[in-house]
């Protein structure tokens, strides 16, 4: 994305790991026109993710999870579906979706939270 930034007629963006995520594409967004850091605490960045891209110990997959209305692959951080369109609220502990079978509510502002989260929490 940084390198959109700078040049972005020369990039090509594989976001072929984020469809049906609801995790927009790069491409869809509005870059900004500066990169918002620069120097040696970008190189810095740099390196840290390319550092990741070649450790084998770091899975390059998104968890999901089944949508509970039409079962359609999802990221677990995915609070609406982009196959059906169900929305799920935000649990007030980590803002994941709450789910149906761990749903919990606090008894004095009634926000919702998933069972494992609150008790955490």
């Amino acid at each position: 994305i940084s390198d959109a930034v700078k040049d972005p007629d020369k990039v090509a963006i594989d976001n072929s790991d984020f469809l049906h995520t609801g995790i927009p594409s790069p491409c869809d967004l509005d870059l900004p026109k500066e990169p918002h850091i620069s120097g040696p605490q970008a190189e810095e960045i740099r390196d840290w993710v390319r550092g990741w891209n070649q450790d084998q110990s770091v899975q390059q997959k998104i968890d999901v999870r089944p949508c509970d209305k039409c079962q359609t692959d999802i990221c677990v951080t995915s609070l609406s579906c982009p196959q059906c369109g169900a929305k799920y609220e935000p649990c007030i502990v980590t803002f994941y979706p709450v789910l149906k079978e761990s749903r919990v509510e606090c008894t004095n502002c009634k926000a919702a939270a998933n069972r494992g989260d609150w008790n955490t929490w």
